[in-house]
């Protein structure tokens, strides 16, 4: 049986990371559950070296923001809830990794600037996060091709189920 990840973090061993580049997609990016915990998590997991070399978040909201617009949304966020202090070296390096598009998921013409920026930050496999389980089927049925391995996670169900 193989050591826990609790037990190699607490004697400083480097836990395995994906070795695959991810790209995560949270709809509802500029809302209240990305400020107040999504953003601070994936922050802290970056400080903790738990995400990919290659990562990226596109974030899509309603809201008009740039990406530094959404840079500073995140980053306030970060200094509000994460469970550390903001370190400026490893903010730089996360921020980053931050992108923003701006969209309605009752929109179809927004998913054309969504594929558009996918394709600036292509990591794959992309996955997706939306806290609306009704949305779930508009965006993998926007958001997926031939030969894409995109997951859509949907916080609104209890089950927490992923779609392929």
């Amino acid at each position: 049986m193989s050591e826990s990840l609790f037990a190699r973090l607490s004697v400083g061993q480097v836990p395995p990371i994906a070795a695959e580049p991810v790209t995560l997609v949270i709809f509802g990016g500029a809302g209240d559950l990305a400020h107040r915990k999504l953003l601070p998590a994936l922050y802290n997991l970056h400080v903790d070296g738990l995400l990919p070399p290659r990562f990226a978040v596109v974030a899509v909201g309603r809201n008009p923001f740039s990406d530094d617009q959404y840079r500073a949304f995140a980053k306030d966020g970060v200094a509000q809830f994460s469970r550390r202090p903001l370190d400026e070296a490893a903010w730089q390096t996360f921020a980053s990794s931050l992108c923003f598009v701006s969209g309605s998921l009752d929109d179809p013409q927004a998913f054309g600037p969504l594929g558009s920026k996918l394709d600036i930050v292509y990591t794959r496999p992309t996955f997706g996060f939306s806290p609306n389980a009704s949305a779930r089927g508009t965006i993998v049925g926007n958001t997926t091709g031939a030969d894409s391995a995109t997951r859509c996670v949907s916080a609104a169900d209890s089950s927490c189920a992923i779609t392929t």
